[in-house]
């Protein structure tokens, strides 16, 4: 529960600490005195979005008593923040335009602040009221009733419909695949067998193109290599001598001579004619490959010409060619594997079995509960100033989602004979806000929550509807904490704890203050509300019956 809400410079309250009671908290003041920045303050403590006109350099803690081991705790823990002995502390700060948040003396996300505010605190006020209205509020009000057991059938059928529906996107993302998969599979083959046609081997092209050239220039290096070999050994049909030749009979010469000089310079002829005598060699044998094949030129033009075709669709050269045909050789046979759409199929409709499960499951579930959420509902009414009306809870099927395949719908007969309509339609402001505490007294039970704020539940209504509400949130408060903002002297005389929030104003400031009460003060407290008018005897004589009587 809250031990107490501080909050500094947030609207018009500069400073004020707040300490409700362990049961029913009455918080009341004048029209504008600054109860709402209470609950703004609470609000904004627990990662609600905050309005830069009025938070600027506020400041707002608040201390809660928690169980060590509770879910609020470990979620602070868990985030590096400290829970001391049960003692939880929260802060808010908006300073220069930047806001923090913190959880056990721990900078943390305001997000965090939202998550642990789910176990520590339900608000309920006007926008409550209204989303009461929806039919998706009022399912998660019957699931609520349904406590831990039917909580744990919802969280099954939505990680049924996850799983589900994975599988389904899945399914449908193969099937349009295939169509497009069957597509490059046929360019795969038509491009594998044509360059299994071709042939090209490593390197090819380059060989190619020289034979091409050699080819081109056949008579000139037919001409160029007869020269050479003449020059180099010797012309038979001239008997003229070669390179080679003279290189013999100049060692020759030198060797018929005996001097140590000269045989160094004989080797190095002796050496020199063997050389000239073996490039001849080689000379002659390449003029001797310088054959005109027929039709050879012809074959190696279209040669070239498959092999560039190749070139400019798969690689640039004949070693990218043939990569690119590893690579799609390796990605036809995955893609002719495909995604085995049976066994995908197969799985989507188990998972759709399971999920059908869950959905029956689910429905039978919200609709035992609603029948006794009905009954209940309509019993806390019948104390509420509304002897003679019924809630009913009406289950119907739905387009499945991941909360179920059911629309559930609150409808009320306000007096006996009345055809039941949804609340939406039949309930007034009044009667809407008894349904909704109706609800909270009956889901109490069932609740994780220690603190219920209400923001006033009480709006239109009066007389014996207010008295009876204000007895209904002192039996709530009896396993709960409860802090109600009202307006009715009727609902404040139940609280245990009552604050007033006080307006101080001089000509150029306005500023609010939280005042607990003593028993004297909740007298003139209540007789301003009664009467508009502290100092009425009569009033304050009204306010003390008033609160003679709840006890």
């Amino acid at each position: 529960m809250i031990e107490e809400l501080r909050i500094e410079h947030l609207g018009v309250i500069a400073a004020a600490s707040v300490r409700p009671g362990p049961g029913f908290t009455a918080l009341t003041g004048e029209t504008g005195a600054g109860k709402t920045m209470v609950l703004t303050a609470l609000e904004m403590l627990l990662g609600g979005r905050v309005d830069a006109a009025i938070s600027e350099g506020a400041s707002i803690e608040g201390i809660w008593s928690v169980p060590p081991d509770g879910p609020a705790a470990r979620m602070v823990q868990d985030a590096g923040g400290l829970v001391d002995d049960g003692e939880l502390l929260l802060g808010r700060t908006a300073a220069n335009g930047r806001l923090r948040a913190f959880a056990g003396g721990r900078m943390v996300p305001a997000s965090l602040l939202a998550e642990v505010g789910e176990h520590l605190v339900t608000i309920h006020g006007q926008t409550t009221q209204q989303r009461l209205r929806n039919p998706a509020a009022q399912r998660g009000a019957l699931d609520r009733f349904g406590g831990a057991d039917h909580l744990h059938l919802l969280e099954d059928h939505r990680a049924a419909y996850r799983t589900w529906q994975e599988l389904d996107a899945q399914l449908r993302e193969a099937r349009t695949r295939q169509q497009e998969n069957a597509q490059r599979m046929v360019f795969l083959r038509s491009a594998l067998e044509e360059i299994e046609k071709v042939d090209p081997q490593p390197g090819e092209s380059e060989s190619l193109h020289a034979e091409r050239r050699r080819l081109a220039n056949l008579a000139d290096l037919s001409t160029a290599t007869a020269a050479a070999s003449s020059a180099v050994l010797g012309d038979e049909t001239t008997d003229a001598a070669g390179a080679a030749h003279l290189l013999h009979l100049a060692a020759r010469e030198l060797a018929s001579v005996d001097d140590p000089d000269l045989a160094a310079l004989h080797a190095r002829l002796v050496s020199l004619a063997e050389e000239a005598s073996e490039v001849g060699r080689d000379i002659s044998g390449f003029a001797d490959g310088l054959q005109d094949e027929p039709g050879r030129l012809e074959w190696l033009n279209q040669r070239v010409h498959d092999l560039s075709l190749l070139h400019q669709r798969y690689g640039a050269d004949d070693d990218a060619v043939l990569r690119w045909s590893q690579e799609a050789a390796a990605e036809l046979t995955a893609l002719e594997r495909g995604s085995d759409l049976e066994a995908l199929h197969e799985q989507e409709q188990k998972a759709r079995r399971v999920l059908d499960r869950a959905t029956v499951d689910l429905s039978a579930s919200r609709t035992a509960l609603a029948e006794r959420l009905g009954q209940d509902a309509t019993s806390e009414l019948q104390q509420l100033a509304m002897p003679n009306a019924t809630l009913q809870v009406v289950v119907k099927p739905a387009d499945l989602g991941p909360d179920g395949a059911d629309d559930v719908t609150f409808l009320l007969a306000a007096h006996p004979g009345a055809t039941p309509a949804p609340i939406a339609k039949a309930a007034s402001g009044g009667e809407l806000s008894r349904i909704m505490l109706a609800l909270e007294v009956v889901l109490a039970d069932t609740d994780a929550v220690g603190t219920f704020v209400f923001d006033e539940v009480d709006a239109g209504v009066g007389g014996a509807a207010a008295t009876a509400i204000g007895r209904r949130l002192a039996a709530l408060a009896q396993s709960a904490q409860v802090i109600v903002v009202t307006h009715m002297p009727q609902v404040a005389a139940f609280a245990g704890t009552h604050l007033r929030v006080l307006k101080q104003q001089d000509a150029d400031v306005t500023v609010s203050d939280v005042r607990a009460l003593d028993d004297e003060e909740r007298v003139v407290e209540i007789a301003r509300m009664l009467a508009g008018q502290e100092d009425s005897q009569h009033a304050r004589e009204h306010a003390r019956e008033l609160l003679a009587a709840r006890l």
